[in-house]
């Protein structure tokens, strides 16, 4: 009968490969897990929130950390501080910037309505022009062409291209 814990040395390999170095094996798992991140991040709708979430966490974590260094609060109180402060200063920001976020927004309803009005004056002032009038909206790439025939518009999209 064989002895079970007698301990043989392993056969050499017989297929012989190039080892690579720690430090390359190290730059090519951290590549490899980063790279996996983005495709996470960018790709996953969920990712980007998580993206964020952690950047918070540790942009938090500086304000936490002095905090527990320079008082004898625990982390948790201190990350509370922290929150609450986060909070507050989030709230005042709404209750104080609101006027200005209505002033923006209403402004830009102004100038929404004067384009539209300008369009549909020039769209009215087309169709009861000549039989054959030619109305040119720029696009981002491309153009739409209103023509109008005897009351009756026909559009058309022109793709342009960039020299």
């Amino acid at each position: 009968m064989k002895n079970l814990h007698e301990q043989v040395p392993a056969e050499t390999p017989k297929i012989s490969t190039s080892q690579w170095s720690y430090p390359a094996r190290v730059i090519l798992a951290v590549m490899f897990v980063f790279t996996l991140l983005a495709l996470f991040i960018f790709i996953s709708p969920i990712g980007r929130d998580l993206a964020a979430a952690l950047l918070f966490a540790f942009v938090f974590d500086i304000p936490i950390r002095f905090i527990v260094r320079r008082t004898s609060l625990k982390y948790r109180w201190s990350a509370l501080i922290v929150y609450i402060l986060l909070y507050i200063v989030l709230a005042l920001l709404l209750l104080i910037g609101w006027r200005f976020l209505v002033n923006y927004l209403q402004g830009m309803i102004t100038n929404l309505s004067h384009a539209a009005s300008a369009f549909l004056t020039k769209l009215q002032g087309t169709a009861g022009g000549s039989a054959s009038s030619t109305l040119s909206i720029a696009g981002i790439g491309c153009e739409w062409f209103l023509y109008s025939n005897a009351g009756k518009f026909v559009h058309e999209r022109v793709y342009t291209t960039s020299g």
